[in-house]
């Protein structure tokens, strides 16, 4: 409410961080949306589902597994793709960066437009 943004400076970040512009606008300390709890949901039941096709030799629950995942794909496109839970390895150290770390962003992002 104290700081005036433009609407394409306000795009270029919804792009950086891939993230629905919705979420740019509310306040920091308000829970998720709806749409992205949502979503979030999806994408657990998808690592389920795939978990359970990879793991699983009898063929009827193989065939229920991928009724599942063919359906979440029906529902959330953007879940093809996405591989099951992971059974071993390691969680990032504190000191590890994450995947968004990773990501280049132009500089012009972070330079204050008067336009």
């Amino acid at each position: 409410e104290t700081s005036d943004m433009l609407l394409s400076r306000l795009y270029e970040w919804q792009e950086a961080l891939e993230v629905p512009l919705f979420e740019l606008l509310i306040e920091p300390g308000d829970p998720l949306s709806p749409p992205v709890l949502e979503r979030a949901g999806l994408v657990r039941i998808m690592k389920t589902a795939m978990t359970i096709l990879e793991d699983t030799k009898e063929a009827p629950i193989r065939r229920m597994a991928q009724t599942l995942v063919d359906q979440l794909l029906q529902i959330m496109p953007e879940l093809k793709g996405l591989g099951a839970w992971h059974a071993v390895g390691r969680r990032r150290r504190r000191d590890e960066l994450g995947i968004a770390a990773q990501r280049r962003v132009s500089d012009d992002v972070f330079i204050e437009r008067t336009d």
